[in-house]
């Protein structure tokens, strides 16, 4: 069940549909936005109310004016809004099959209702299909896991299960379709699954081990590559050096491409800019556009509660964030902690106070390059560490 399948949003063939003996023409088409409202109406009204309120959103979306309100629009007989269905079918085989399978004796409207219905069931199941192999896999991978806590064996057994994860992830990603509509609808056979797997649990020696490891590569500027194993920070490197070799390895051309496209789509301003200059080896004028862009975004997460109180910037922004952002489930969520830890050791670094400017600190910082007392050459790597601190800061705030 494909993109294509569902619906076609690029259409600009129109329909004319009439009301009270005028014509009004509306696109002809049943975009993922048109179902969700759709959805929404029925279920707060009934099949024929559902279907007068997207026919009227459909015609006010056209641009017309002076149209005949809601309830003119419902006296009207079902089969004025056949042409819309019609079309609709004719562009969407999927709600076309399950149309088929209703009653032809009910009203349009109410088939209509059933078809839409039914397919988001079946794309429901569809999805729970999916899923139902991760329960035993992950069920699987817990007791072996239980048998040791030798990290690098660990990952040997959650490697296969995460490339099954990847692999029934790109199946559930082509039913959904990016529909999140249809996940009220499988919630409660999702819940079921992941409600029987048990979590393995850490001794507090172990997470004391693995928090102080995990700050520690903070300290040194490296926060987790999207691409890179999340246990690649359980042991202390041996220097630096090895910690930067360690981390590069999992920043190639191409590890850094999706980093960049995925803060691009984010619609981040500047980070265009930001690219630019690293592309082209301006890397001082790159690093001055991402602590500019991460002290926006530290300022924009402060809830301004008091009016008199001015937002904090720099160090102080980076302390109220991480207390924003602090994980509530620490038991449960070991790593999501881990990974918030080692984040927020690498702001403290970077946007650590100058002191006067009179030693100048190993790690890129924010307050030497923005008041042009750092003397040492911005490198690319100083660049990729601000672009994958920029990276993993929004996806905790995502």
């Amino acid at each position: 069940m494909n993109r294509n399948t569902y619906c076609n949003t690029s259409t600009n063939e129109k329909v004319n549909i009439t009301l009270l003996e005028k014509s009004y023409a509306i696109k002809a088409d049943f975009t993922y936005n048109d179902l969700k409202e759709y959805v929404n109406y029925l279920s707060n009204d009934n099949a024929k109310i559902a279907l007068c309120k997207l026919i009227y959103l459909k015609l006010e979306k056209s641009g017309y004016t002076n149209l005949p309100n809601i309830n003119q629009v419902y006296l009207e007989q079902d089969v004025v809004f056949m042409p819309y269905i019609e079309m609709v079918l004719k562009q969407n085989r999927d709600i076309m099959n399950t149309y088929d399978q209703t009653d032809p004796s009910l009203q349009i409207s109410e088939r209509f209702a059933k078809a839409v219905k039914m397919y988001l069931s079946i794309m429901a199941d569809n999805i729970i299909k999916a899923l139902q192999p991760i329960r035993d896999s992950i069920q699987q991978t817990r007791e072996r896991i239980n048998e040791t806590f030798d990290f690098d064996k660990i990952y040997q057994v959650v490697k296969p299960l995460q490339e099954q994860l990847i692999t029934i992830s790109k199946q559930t990603t082509n039913i959904v379709s990016n529909m999140q509509i249809t996940l009220s609808l499988i919630s409660s056979k999702v819940n079921d699954i992941i409600g029987k797997i048990n979590i393995p649990t850490f001794t507090e020696e172990q997470k004391q081990e693995l928090e102080t490891s995990y700050k520690y590569w903070g300290k040194n500027g490296w926060t987790l590559p999207p691409n890179a194993p999340i246990t690649l920070f359980k042991v202390l490197p041996a220097n630096k050096r090895e910690c930067d070799n360690i981390v590069l390895a999992y920043l190639k051309k191409g590890d850094l491409e999706e980093i960049f496209k995925t803060l691009k789509d984010l619609k981040i301003h500047d980070i265009e800019s930001a690219v630019y200059c690293f592309n082209n080896m301006q890397y001082k004028a790159c690093v001055l556009l991402l602590f500019s862009i991460i002290d926006s975004y530290l300022i924009k997460q402060q809830i301004h509660d008091n009016q008199a109180k001015r937002k904090k910037v720099g160090l102080g922004a980076v302390i109220i964030l991480e207390k924003e952002l602090v994980p509530k489930n620490t038991e449960t969520f070991l790593f999501s902690i881990l990974i918030y830890l080692n984040l927020f050791e690498a702001l403290r670094v970077f946007f650590a106070d100058g002191n006067d400017f009179i030693v100048e600190p190993d790690i890129i910082n924010r307050n030497f390059v923005n008041h042009g007392t750092w003397k040492k050459k911005v490198r690319r790597k100083d660049c990729i560490q601000v672009f994958l601190v920029l990276y993993n800061m929004m996806e905790l705030i995502k």
